[in-house]
């Protein structure tokens, strides 16, 4: 297995179950064998059983895996209980493409029993116990069946700390996975993420991933992450540039851990799961997968008023020699804007199209067929409002003029 960076203590690899002598990654089972993968420190295991098995000493669980399954597995020991839905994935082909959805039976809540009150539980992300005593019996009914594909519906009318929060729209997420009605975020508007951890000790590591769809939903499938560890972000990936800025502001109060993102999209997004992972100071860890969570689109008010100021701007200019542009002028200077803009974008990768050094300077005007790549950096400040095209231009000219494009 291979660690995934330094000090992340997340491992990949592939491992293959094999009836002969095991050897390299390959490992020697028989049906009814219990495989167990437990952490260098021992804090930390998962387990599977090895099938087909017969033995009903083993514990298989024989459950209906249909396209309308409603099989619940739940397990209750001394009042405590814990509640997995039996789901298809969403692999190709009504399900073919991956098996089931797995969050995996947690009883964790169980272990502390157990052992005594020593601290074997993640941190647990969806509605706390508290809240939702609270709520009437017919929206507990429905979080106890939850569908992970069933879009949830925003609300923020219940007396509840929400698990979810986008921009003011609380979502009751009960279960490891989920679909919400997806939100749709302006480029240029920072939106409001936050997210509700349950957990009494300190949260070490909280990761938030995004850049996911269709078939690859897995954490190992997303390029475009945010990672806090031990009071801070340490690290933001982020290849296609689609964050302009991220913030992170985090509060706890008791058991409550809130985790408050203010983040920007510089650039369009496709509609993107987002998947979060935690741990505590014990490496007690836990995943969470909200599918179809966002998407981030042009904002295309914003991009018109900047036409609109770069039109008006340009009219007094022309004023100043000698009268104000007239209807037709304006619209093509606004339509001469419009194109320049669209032009940048390719070329800086902030649109879905791309564009040659050579193509953007052919409608700028200028003979030349190759600019330095850290020429593209002022591509943000104009998708951002904070450059004009004039100054882009000018600035692209005197490089020109310079020789530094060529």
């Amino acid at each position: 297995m291979s660690e995934n960076g330094v000090d992340t203590s997340t491992f990949t690899g592939t491992l293959s179950f094999i009836t002969s002598s095991s050897t390299g990654t390959s490992i020697q089972v028989a049906a009814c064998d219990i495989l167990t993968v437990i952490d260098p420190t021992g804090t930390f295991a998962t387990r599977g059983l090895i099938t087909p098995c017969t033995n009903p000493a083993k514990g298989e669980l024989r459950v209906t895996v249909t396209d309308s399954s409603s099989d619940v597995v739940t397990a209750t020991y001394l009042g405590s209980s814990a509640s997995v839905p039996v789901t298809l994935s969403t692999g190709e082909g009504g399900g073919g493409g991956g098996g089931l959805v797995r969050p995996g039976l947690v009883l964790n809540l169980l272990a502390v029993l157990v052992s005594g009150g020593k601290d074997s539980s993640p941190p647990s992300f969806g509605i706390s116990t508290n809240s939702l005593s609270s709520l009437p019996d017919s929206i507990r009914a429905s979080l106890s069946n939850q569908d992970p594909f069933k879009p949830i519906l925003p609300s923020n009318d219940l007396p509840i700390d929400y698990p979810l929060t986008i921009d003011d729209k609380g979502f009751l997420i009960s279960s490891y996975a989920s679909t919400i009605v997806t939100n749709t975020v302006k480029t240029g508007t920072p939106v409001k993420l936050k997210m509700l951890f349950n957990e009494a000790s300190t949260l070490e590591h909280v990761a938030l991933y995004t850049n996911i769809r269709g078939t690859q939903r897995e954490i190992s499938n997303s390029d475009t992450y945010i990672i806090y560890d031990k009071g801070k972000i340490t690290e933001i990936v982020d290849p296609h540039g689609y964050f302009s800025d991220v913030k992170l502001d985090i509060s706890k109060d008791g058991t409550k851990n809130v985790f408050t993102y203010d983040i920007t999209f510089a650039k369009p997004m496709e509609k993107s799961d987002i998947v979060m992972r935690a741990w505590d100071a014990k490496k007690n860890s836990a995943d969470n997968k909200i599918f179809d969570a966002w998407e981030s689109l042009e904002d295309t008010e914003k991009e018109t008023a900047q036409i609109e100021s770069g039109k008006i701007e340009s009219g007094q200019n022309e004023a100043g020699l000698g009268g104000i542009l007239n209807e037709n002028e304006k619209q093509s200077l606004q339509e001469e804007n419009s194109k320049l803009i669209t032009a940048i974008k390719k070329w800086g990768g902030y649109s879905a199209e791309s564009a040659s050094d050579s193509d953007l300077l052919e409608s700028i005007g200028v003979e030349a067929k190759h600019i330095p790549s850290w020429v593209k950096k002022p591509t943000r400040w104009i998708v951002n409002g904070d450059l004009t095209t004039e100054e882009f231009i000018n600035a692209i000219k005197y490089l020109h003029e310079k020789g530094i494009i060529k």
